[in-house]
């Protein structure tokens, strides 16, 4: 199938005279999950991972992805005479030089151009002026391909996502970004991020899986501020309360031509690392721009006393959901058949009961022995692991709730371990905690405190292809920009931003041997003032997570004092918090006896 396909693509490719194709994870909002309708590169290529690139030329087709997902896009490859580059290890050529040499003297190179950033754009451009060549991106060749089998895209009804929730409203959102646009001279501010967008209006939607978000784009002027969306996505109701607070409602396409239309008195702010590369061409050669971040980046970042008053809440039933079904695993596991798909829909039925649920934060990960060495596995009837009395089961796993957003990942005890199993895991178990409780600096980045996590693991040569955590939304998408931990400033990510008191960031070290099994241990954590000295202020964090960790799994001769106080800290915390939650003696029994201290 993927064979014929890539041909279908040389084909449209040889009639428009195009050399090079390119074609990304992406849509028009730069959004790291897409609607169905957006799902090119996997429609291309059959790698079904959220990050990831497909270059065809007329002899070879490469795909370039990230460690999160070297395993699968392995496994998905085969028989796809698609050649998987392995992003991030040395050696591996970067996508853009593998452009620049493939590109011939004088020929063409071609992407969509509404569904790459004008940062990339731009890029290209100048690797067609090294080769004398020309860039076409008016052609969405994969559209041709994919032709009326093609999903629609998601036109679904939006709401109003209440000041209770929001802690601020959208009238003050917009003076506060209308004050910071006179600062800097801008008369028009554009935004196509679609977290953005919902933050600034105080609307939420359901046009992508898992990113409670309506597709749209904004332009706020001084006197004005429009919403552009698909048909009947507002209703009148929405209709009338956004006007109300002084945004209009437009048709989505309609941009396109707003933008046309803007003056040489004009200024328009936007972000060129996210505006889609044909948006911006649309500005005016004549009208001035400043391309830098939109301010709403750290706001968003940055929680209010209501969000994060909300969010301890979200968190808590989110806990109650976690608990029953690492008890209800734990009490049943050799008993009766479970897999990998059975626990993923036991684990959505316990939060579904939680008051104000919303859907899933993201597709569960849910990964028995081997298949969890895979960090982004998704079970497919295919690949639907029986649990077995043995080994580790790694749950990934989220929800959204009216009040936040939840991440947590318990790499869980089914039987007998190895000694190696054991020895990864409370090692992993040790940086986490040392993460969890620092003290830093203000000012520090997540560069600055991630050895804290792998330290125990380089200790030894280990590592994990990946961050260390992320920044996570209020209700929005679970990976945020633009706070996170890792050891290495990586520019796309756009993470590596001081950590600021009120940011969310998970904290999840791991380890995963292909073939055998993988290890993740995430919580959620708030970045809180800690002290004032005369050296300055001082940050730490409050654990946000309320679910216990696996204790058979630890081996206490790896663990200094410090490193146990720490694991019973935090494990007092999570018995204090949760015990009056839960009202089922049971429950209540398994999680004292699940937080007692180690020795």
């Amino acid at each position: 199938m993927i064979p014929k396909r890539l041909e279908q693509l040389r084909q449209q490719m040889k009639q428009h005279q195009i050399d090079v194709y390119y074609i990304p994870t992406s849509d028009d909002h730069d959004t790291e999950y897409v609607d169905h309708y957006d799902k090119a590169r996997a429609y291309m290529s059959g790698f079904t991972g959220s990050a990831g690139v497909l270059v065809v030329t007329p002899t070879m087709a490469g795909l370039w992805t990230d460690g999160r997902y070297h395993i699968q896009a392995e496994k998905q490859l085969e028989g796809s005479t698609i050649t998987l580059f392995r992003a991030g290890l040395e050696g591996v050529i970067k996508v853009e030089k593998f452009l620049e040499e493939n590109l011939p003297q004088g020929g063409t190179l071609g992407f969509f151009g509404q569904v790459v950033t004008t940062e990339f754009g731009r890029k290209m451009e100048e690797i067609c002026q090294k080769k004398q060549g020309k860039l076409q991106t008016q052609l969405d060749l994969v559209g041709n391909v994919w032709g009326m089998d093609r999903p629609k895209r998601s036109a679904k009804k939006c709401w109003r996502f209440e000041i209770s929730y929001a802690g601020e409203s959208s009238v003050q959102k917009l003076a506060r970004l209308r004050e910071k646009m006179e600062q800097e001279g801008a008369s028009v501010h554009v935004l196509s991020e679609l977290d953005h967008i919902a933050w600034l209006y105080n609307v939420r939607g359901n046009d992508i899986e898992h990113f409670p978000v309506t597709l749209a784009f904004a332009m706020i002027q001084k006197d004005q501020a429009r919403f552009y969306v698909q048909e009947k996505v507002v209703d009148a109701a929405l209709q009338k309360q956004l006007e109300k607070d002084g945004i209009g409602v437009f048709p989505y396409d309609q941009i396109y031509t707003d933008l046309t239309k803007l003056s040489a008195t004009d200024c328009v702010w936007f972000d060129p690392k996210r505006v889609n590369f044909a948006l911006s061409q649309c500005i005016p050669s004549h009208t001035k721009t400043i391309q830098k971040a939109s301010p709403i980046l750290l706001w968003q970042a940055i929680k209010n006393e209501t969000e994060l008053k909300n969010t301890r809440w979200a968190h808590q039933k989110d806990a109650i959901a976690m608990i029953r079904f690492l008890r209800y695993i734990k009490e049943n596991i050799g008993k009766q058949t479970m897999t990998e798909l059975s626990l993923t829909d036991v684990l959505y039925d316990l939060r579904k009961q939680q008051e104000d649920f919303l859907d899933l934060s993201f597709e569960t990960i849910c990964a028995y022995g081997p298949n969890a060495a895979m960090m982004h596995y998704s079970a497919t009837s295919q690949s639907n692991a029986t649990i077995q009395p043995k080994g580790f089961l790694l749950v990934d796993s989220g929800a959204h709730f009216k009040q936040g957003s939840t991440d947590i990942t318990r790499t869980i005890v089914l039987g007998p371990l190895t000694q190696e199993e054991k020895q990864m895991y409370t090692l992993t178990l040790k940086g986490h905690m040392r993460l969890l409780f620092a003290t830093f600096h203000e000012g520090c980045c997540g560069i600055n405190l991630d050895i804290l996590a792998r330290g125990p693991l380089w200790d030894l040569g280990v590592d994990y292809l990946c961050g260390t955590g992320h920044g996570v939304g209020n209700v929005l998408s679970v990976h945020e920009a633009p706070n996170g931990i890792r050891w290495r400033i990586v520019p796309e990510r756009n993470d590596s931003a001081p950590l600021v008191a009120g940011m969310i960031t998970t904290n999840e070290p791991g380890v995963y041997v292909e073939g055998k099994y993988g290890i993740r241990l995430e919580n959620e954590m708030i970045c809180i003032p800690k002290c004032e000295t005369e050296y300055g202020r001082f940050l730490a964090f409050e654990p946000l997570t309320y679910v216990p960790f696996d204790k058979e799994a630890i081996d206490c001769s790896l663990l200094d004092p410090s490193d146990l106080k720490r694991i019973n800290q935090y494990h007092q915390m999570v018995y204090d918090t949760m015990e009056p939650l839960l009202h089922d003696k049971e429950d209540k029994a398994w999680l004292k006896e699940q937080t007692r201290p180690l020795c």
